[in-house]
């Protein structure tokens, strides 16, 4: 059986999961272990908790 997947939407107690999602996708130095990396293009954290709590600010108006 295949697996099921579930989509809701973003909760208030959601955010921390997400942006740690978010910034886990972008690896930085550990990247360059491999034989392909973002490390050189990117650097630094991709959003923060304040920004997802802004981004559900303007969706609720």
């Amino acid at each position: 059986m295949a697996p099921s997947l579930h989509i809701s939407k973003l909760a208030d107690n959601d955010i921390e999961e997400l942006v740690q999602l978010v910034n886990s996708a972008y690896r930085g130095e550990s990247s360059k272990k491999g034989w392909t990396t973002e490390a050189d293009l990117l650097d630094g954290i991709r959003t923060d908790t304040k920004a997802i709590e802004l981004i559900l600010q303007k969706r609720a108006q």
